[in-house]
Order: structure tokens, then C-alpha cells, then sequence
């Protein structure tokens, strides 16, 4: 079965109330995995105490993946190839690498700043 990494976009969304990411993590609920990079991006983005109980609350049932060595180092690798003729951030790369090491499926709303990585499958929510 797939694993599937969740893009800070899509926990976002979920936060805000889609119904179209709700019903896609709820049927995957036990294959979806958020990265210690989303929730950086989340958290950070957090304007209260409230917005924090409901962030935890959406991502309590999901599992965390921390990254290792060889995800930092693939993630380099791939913004010195890819940010100068895409734009590619960071963040973005980190994320990507995570996918590739780990062979989970990216589950993004914004393919765009992940389709030209080779190999890297990816899954868009509308």
C-alpha cells in the first residue's frame, strides 16, 4: 500500500476546511505521513492558542517523518540542480527528498513546484 507525505499546503487546507483533502486524509489516515519540514512551515504560521489546539488536533492521528543525513544531503543536490532554472525553494527540495528516500507518494495542491523532479511521485488534491 502507498505511503503518502503530505505537503504543508495540504495540511493547511485541512485546517482551513476542504472537504476534498478531509475526505483524502480520512481514507488514508494510517498511509499519510507529515514532515518535521511541514510542520516548521505550520507552526510557524500559527496566529494563536486556539489555531494551535485545532493545528494539534489535525495532526495528532498522523505520523511524523524527521528526515535523516541522506534526505539533508539528496535535498541539496537537489536545489544546486533545480533553483536556478525552476525557483525551487528549500523547503520544497527538503520535502521532495524526503519522498524519494522514502518512496511515499507526494500529496501536494501546488504540483508546479514539484513536477520537474524526476522520479518523484507526486499526488494533487484540488
Amino acid at each position: 500500500m502507498e505511503k503518502y507525505l503530505a505537503d504543508s499546503d495540504v495540511i493547511i487546507d485541512l485546517f482551513r476546511g476542504n472537504a476534498k483533502v478531509k475526505e483524502f486524509l480520512d481514507d488514508n489516515v494510517n498511509n499519510v505521513l507529515v514532515s518535521y519540514v511541514s510542520l516548521g512551515e505550520i507552526f510557524q504560521g500559527i496566529k494563536n492558542k486556539v489555531e494551535l489546539v485545532k493545528i494539534n488536533k489535525v495532526l495528532m492521528p498522523l505520523e511524523i517523518d524527521w528526515g535523516s543525513h541522506e534526505i539533508a544531503t539528496s535535498s541539496i543536490a537537489l536545489l544546486k540542480r533545480f533553483n536556478l532554472k525552476y525557483g525551487v525553494g528549500f523547503l520544497d527540495c527538503l520535502m521532495a527528498a524526503t519522498a524519494l528516500d522514502k518512496n511515499y507518494v507526494l500529496v501536494t495542491r501546488n504540483a508546479k513546484h514539484f513536477k520537474f523532479i524526476p522520479k518523484l511521485k507526486i499526488q494533487i488534491i484540488k
